[in-house]
This record gives structure tokens, C-alpha cells and sequence, in this order.
């Protein structure tokens, strides 16, 4: 079972005020994982124009 699975299902299992906060928590770790990625294309064709010689430094 992956991370997010064993986190929805316990997210599931909540209930009450507790809800709400973890709403708010799965947002966020989805908007995180969002972030992440961009960050990460954002590197990778930053290290492919360092690879063609295109940026200096």
C-alpha cells in the first residue's frame, strides 16, 4: 500500500472536527506534491540548457 493510500484511508476513518482538519491536510500535501513537481521540471530543463552549454556558471 503506498503513502497516499494508507493516508486516505486513515483520513477516512476520521470523523467530527478532526474532518476538517484533515481536509485542509490532504490539500496541502496535494498542493506540496504539485509544487514538488513543477520544482522538479523547473530543474530538469534548467540541467538540460546547463547541458547544451546554454547557461554559464
Amino acid at each position: 500500500m503506498s503513502v497516499r493510500e494508507q493516508l486516505v484511508r486513515e483520513l477516512n476513518n476520521l470523523s467530527g472536527p478532526d474532518e476538517t482538519l484533515a481536509a485542509l491536510y490532504a490539500e496541502f500535501a496535494e498542493e506540496d506534491r504539485e509544487l514538488a513537481e513543477e520544482g522538479m521540471a523547473e530543474y530538469a530543463e534548467a540541467l538540460k540548457h546547463y547541458e547544451l552549454g546554454e547557461i554559464c556558471g
